[in-house]
């Protein structure tokens, strides 16, 4: 069976009503959460491309940190060796490509290598 596990950035903390502090020099918690709830959801329109829940700024500063295969941080934040995620998980039988079993998951994962599609493929 094949194991697939797809990471997404746990912004949960956004939310939190504990939680005031800025995400960066840039943009503080208050103002993300204003400009979220205003776009309400994130949009795809072709041809002009995606128009994203949170401005870039915000996109930037939650992002997984990554590192590239000599392990040094290919983020512009600053480095953490963990991050805070969202994962789905499916196990898939390879004979036939039918699901065995899946959920969805908070969980903490080193930060992933980040490989370009030359890399990935040599």
């Amino acid at each position: 069976k094949w194991e697939i596990l797809v990471h997404i950035a746990d912004v949960s903390d956004l939310y939190s009503p504990d939680v005031t502090e800025s995400v960066n020099d840039d943009c503080n918690v208050k103002s993300l959460r204003k400009a979220a709830e205003s776009r309400g959801v994130s949009r795809y329109d072709l041809p002009f491309g995606p128009l994203h829940l949170m401005p870039p700024v915000a996109l930037e500063a939650l992002a997984l940190v990554t590192r590239d295969l000599e392990g040094k941080s290919k983020s512009t934040k600053k480095w953490s060796p963990v991050n805070r995620c969202v994962t789905l998980w499916a196990y898939i039988d390879e004979r036939n490509g039918k699901i065995l079993d899946a959920g969805l998951e908070r969980s903490i994962i080193s930060a992933p290598i980040a490989l370009t599609f030359e890399s990935a493929s040599t």
